[in-house]
């Protein structure tokens, strides 16, 4: 997956915005996506190797990076790293972001939760 496509499947989900609200404070370039002013997927466009931030939820990251040799541990709790250009296919990458997105959206209040009901079930 290249950033191409990373970008064309995120701003496919419901209300999603794309920003870059850290220039202020960093010299990298990162790319946020966010679903109703809530990030759910980060990824630094200067990085040597293409990867995202996602959040896991109760994922057991430690589980996952046994298995997949594209995930790793993120600095903040409840995220983990994604790298796209490793063992993962598209499909499954895309599954990860889309378990992102949904995170958010379950955190949601209940008022504007239900606006994602068709949502919550795309993979």
């Amino acid at each position: 997956m290249n950033i191409e496509e990373l970008r064309e499947y995120c701003l496919s989900l419901k209300n999603v915005t794309e920003s870059f609200p850290f220039r202020n404070f960093s010299p990298n370039d990162v790319l946020v996506f966010k679903v109703e002013n809530k990030m759910f997927l980060l990824t630094d466009l200067n990085a040597g190797e293409l990867a995202v931030t996602l959040k896991c939820g109760t994922e057991s990251v430690a589980d996952l990076a046994e298995y997949w040799r594209a995930v790793e541990k993120a600095r903040m709790p409840g995220w983990m790293v994604l790298y796209l250009n490793r063992d993962m296919s598209g499909k499954e990458i895309k599954q990860w972001i889309f378990r992102s997105y949904q995170e958010v959206i379950q955190a949601l209040p209940l008022k504007v939760r239900i606006k994602y009901k068709d949502n919550i079930d795309r993979s």
